[in-house]
């Protein structure tokens, strides 16, 4: 009995660690959720864009309406065509990775991962 109760104490922690990770995933989800129903509402198209990379990773259906369906994958900046235009978004995308990557670092390090990807909004 004794080898049993050592075990089950053993356990605990890993079990309580991976609730507390499972509720702060789902809880990420939720936000998300709920932020794209906002802009859904707002008649806005957003998409979602990899910070490192500058890669769609999602867009709304108002988003694909207006720059087509294939745009999931794409660069941000292949959709600007000012050179001009696509430096300063480059630049953008830069700081805020800078700025996610610097607060991941501050906070917990399960954050880091929901902190690279960004979503843009246009109206």
């Amino acid at each position: 009995f004794g080898c049993l109760a050592a075990g089950l104490c053993l356990l605990l922690p890993v079990v309580v660690a991976e609730l507390l990770g499972a509720s702060f995933w789902d809880e990420l989800l939720r936000r998300r959720i709920s932020v794209q129903q906002l802009l859904a509402g707002t008649g806005g198209a957003f998409c979602g864009v990899d910070l490192e990379t500058g890669q769609i990773l999602e867009a709304s259906t108002e988003f694909t309406d207006f720059f087509g369906p294939d745009v999931v994958g794409q660069n941000l900046t292949e959709l600007v065509r000012l050179s001009r235009d696509k430096d300063l978004l480059a630049r953008l995308l830069r700081n805020t990775s800078m700025t996610a990557a610097g607060a991941a670092s501050s906070n917990e390090s399960s954050l880091s991962e929901g902190l690279k990807t960004y979503e843009l909004t246009m109206r």
